[in-house]
Parts: structure tokens; C-alpha cells; sequence
């Protein structure tokens, strides 16, 4: 039994309940979403799930006695191996995800980290991970990654906007890489 707190689109608390319960279709819950960066090398890293689908390095659900920092700690564990507490918290922004009403909280994170560093855990259907140079995902079009095998991933622009839920969302993550690779050229 998982559950979760609920709530209505202005971010009211309604009730807990069991996660799935046929009451709570019409309200709103908290899912944190993390993505990890390495400014260094300038790559991004995502995830396959076992269907194929694209999506960024870790999400979930915020169960009821977590705050939402804590959620993206156990989940980016979950699913990455990687413990996010040891990363540099780069930025955080929400979104309203209205087709499944949802609250994400995104987290971008930095670390000095390559392929190697994440673990694949078949509980959480993960096949993969990949990666992808900052400048093509910037490009926003079509671009390769390399997955932990060292193949080349072909990936369509329609994939990254599934992966980052919306075009909005996939304009912020771009910004603040922008904002953030700026800053850190300038700095050295």
C-alpha cells in the first residue's frame, strides 16, 4: 500500500489515500523529477525505461511522509544508483502537468559523473542510460546520444519532448543549462 497526499489544482490539501484510489482521479498529487548534468564534460544523462520510452534520470511519486527533497534523494537512489545528496543542486522549478494532474518538482543536478556511475535496477524497468552533449540538446532538433554499451542512439526531437513532458519544460531545462554553462566559462 502506497500512499499519498492529495490535492486540488490550487495546491490545497483535500486527503490521503491509497495511491490509484478511484476517488482521487480528480485531484492532484506531487511527483519530483531529477536530471543529472556534468558541466565538465558538458553531457546530460537520461534514462530507457523497458519500453523504450525515453525519459529524464529519475521521477516519482512523493509519498505521504516525505517532503519533496527527500522524495528526489529516494528516488534518484531507486532508480540511478546515484545518491543525490552528494550532487550539487544546481536550480529547481515546478510545472503543472495537466493531462495526468500532477505537480513536478524538477530538479537539475550536477556531478562529475560519466555512464559508469549509474545502476540499472530491473524493479524499476530501467534499461538504460544514455547521454547526450549539452550543445545538441540545446540545438533542440533531432541528436545522438551513446548508452552504456557505447551505441549510438538516434533521438528524435518528438522523444526529448516526451522525455521533458512539454516544450516548456524542455525550454527551462535549456535555459538554465545556457545560464549555467555561461556562467561557468565566464568564471574560468
Amino acid at each position: 500500500m502506497e500512499l499519498i497526499k492529495y490535492y486540488n489544482q490550487r495546491k490545497k490539501y483535500i486527503k490521503t489515500l491509497d495511491r490509484g484510489n478511484p476517488y482521487a482521479k480528480d485531484l492532484w498529487y506531487n511527483i519530483v523529477v531529477g536530471l543529472i548534468i556534468n558541466l565538465r564534460t558538458q553531457k546530460l544523462y537520461l534514462q530507457l525505461d523497458t519500453k523504450n520510452n525515453l525519459q529524464l534520470t529519475a521521477g516519482g511519486h512523493v509519498q505521504y511522509n516525505e517532503k519533496i527533497n527527500e522524495a528526489i534523494i529516494r528516488e534518484m537512489l531507486e532508480e540511478t544508483g546515484i545518491n543525490a545528496s552528494c550532487c550539487e543542486l544546481l536550480r529547481t522549478f515546478t510545472y503543472k502537468y495537466y493531462p495526468k494532474k500532477q505537480f513536478h518538482k524538477y530538479f537539475i543536478y550536477s556531478a562529475d559523473i560519466t555512464l559508469d556511475s549509474f545502476h540499472i535496477n530491473d524493479k524499476e524497468e530501467i534499461k538504460n542510460f544514455i547521454e547526450i552533449q549539452l550543445s545538441d540538446l540545446l540545438n533542440q532538433s533531432d541528436c545522438f546520444a551513446i548508452d552504456t554499451e557505447g551505441t549510438e542512439v538516434d533521438l528524435k526531437y518528438e522523444q526529448l519532448l516526451k522525455a521533458f513532458n512539454s516544450e516548456y519544460v524542455l525550454n527551462q531545462i535549456c535555459s538554465i543549462i545556457k545560464s549555467l554553462t555561461y556562467f561557468k566559462k565566464k568564471r574560468l
